[in-house]
């Protein structure tokens, strides 16, 4: 006698063991780890950002750093001599 095909309650009843166990067991985790690369990219990113704004924060507040204010009164006596005044 030839060998019977599984029944349809069978094949269903695999089909939603293997969705049970990969809702309840795999996809957890796949969420966990997509959120944990998520959280550690923009932590990296906002401390990049955050060095960033220090630096040009610092440098426009120096003398020698473009458009800066002169940090000493010698100093803004050069920058005003330069000056024509009408």
């Amino acid at each position: 006698m030839a060998q019977q095909s599984p029944s349809i309650t069978n094949i269903v009843h695999r089909i939603a063991t293997r969705l049970e166990r990969d809702v309840n067991d795999r996809l957890p985790r796949r969420v966990g780890v997509i959120a944990v690369k998520h959280f550690n990219q923009k932590l990296l990113r906002q401390w990049i950002l955050q060095q960033w704004t220090k630096t040009l924060a610092r440098d426009q507040t120096t003398a020698r750093g473009k458009g800066g204010r002169p940090t000493t009164q010698t100093a803004h006596q050069r920058s005003t001599a330069l000056t024509v005044h009408h």
